[in-house]
């Protein structure tokens, strides 16, 4: 355990330092692409893999918070508390998600992923205050990615620490409990509607956030990008990747995909299409995802020798 959390100091130490000795804002981009999908892993995690609601709804969360950042920022509000509302106007949104939660299972992920749709069309729509599908434009904060990766790292590290107090709380047991079923929950005097809610609000929070600090980075934001289906899938794709037992498969997941994403762009695309290739390889032959892949392999070398 002493050698987990020491490891566990040195990668931390090691994301905080390296950066520092970049010079490519393109590699510092994708720090910041990895960080924000590693935010968007872990808070499916806790909605997903911990409750069991496949929720397919993240975009409108993330486009939520890029835009509620972005308009107050432009309005001279301070970047960092811009950042702070729109985590609690994502908050809002979950709560009016709330009659979703009547649906179970695969109803309850087609609802939510409507809601993207949905919240992006109202983007398009109000052209007003959004500027409709020409977007807004705006002066970013600072000049550089390496900014905008510290505090998305922060963020992620928050959301880390949060994941595991829960999961090791009374609260953990419970969405544990409802992931099992709902019913069997119930007879133990756990409301599920009212974890359910909770859940999705945290949720829903630290996802706003990541789309706050991902769009000022961008000096532009616009519907199609901000609400893009790609905020909505790559929660639920590089948790599962990457393996449900633990935060370390979210984590995991998210910094192989995304690595190998940017590399495949670099390469001339088809990264979508190597992405669903590696999901139905993974769901075949590693249903525990990477991270339990490589502890079946690492248990099997410890018997051998």
């Amino acid at each position: 355990m002493k050698a987990k959390y020491l490891l566990s100091i040195i990668v931390v130490c090691a994301a905080f330092i390296a950066p520092l000795f970049l010079e490519s804002e393109y590699l510092l981009y994708s720090l910041l692409l990895v960080t924000t999908n590693m935010t968007l892993a872990v808070s499916w995690f806790l909605i997903g893999g911990m409750c069991g609601q496949i929720l397919l709804g993240q975009a409108a969360f993330f486009g939520l918070g890029a835009y509620t950042t972005v308009l107050l920022f432009r309005e001279n509000l301070q970047f960092w508390l811009a950042i702070l509302v729109s985590g609690a106007t994502a908050a809002l949104l979950a709560l009016a998600m709330t009659p979703l939660f009547k649906l179970r299972g695969v109803y309850f992920a087609v609802g939510s992923f409507f809601l993207n749709v949905l919240a992006k069309e109202v983007a398009i729509n109000w052209v007003d205050v959004t500027g409709g599908s020409k977007g807004i434009g705006f002066q970013p904060p600072f000049p550089s990615y390496l900014h905008y990766y510290y505090m998305s790292l922060a963020t992620t590290l928050s959301i880390v620490y949060l994941s595991y107090k829960i999961y090791r709380s009374k609260f953990g047991f419970a969405i544990r409990a409802i992931k099992g079923g709902e019913d069997v929950a119930a007879s133990l005097g756990i409301r599920p509607i009212t974890y359910k809610i909770c859940t999705l609000i945290i949720t829903a929070v630290f996802t706003g956030v990541a789309g706050g600090i991902y769009s000022l980075s961008l000096a532009y934001i616009e519907p199609q990008g901000s609400f893009s289906m790609q905020w909505a899938l790559n929660g639920p794709f590089m948790a599962i990747v990457g393996g449900l037992r633990n935060l370390i498969g979210p984590l995991l997941g998210a910094l192989l995909l995304t690595t190998l994403n940017q590399l495949l762009v670099i390469a001339g695309g088809l990264h979508m299409l190597f992405s669903g290739l590696i999901l139905i390889v993974v769901i075949r032959f590693a249903p525990a995802g990477l991270f339990g892949l490589i502890e079946a392999i690492a248990r099997k070398l410890r018997h051998t020798f």
